[in-house]
């Protein structure tokens, strides 16, 4: 079974090799999920991208 249902075997692992060299986090990403753990909030991850995040 696929780890990445509907694309091309290699493909999802290949954008997961360098997904990461290519996302760049908003300033106030890491201060906003600190707060929200420090004071014992949910973090949720919502998502549109169609392959395993991880």
């Amino acid at each position: 079974m696929s780890l990445f249902p509907g694309v091309e075997p290699g493909l999802g692992g290949a954008l997961y090799a360098v997904m990461a060299d290519q996302w760049v986090a908003f300033d106030d990403t890491m201060p906003v999920l600190t707060e929200f753990a420090e004071g014992g909030g949910p973090i949720v991850l919502v998502s549109n991208i169609g392959i395993d995040i991880r």
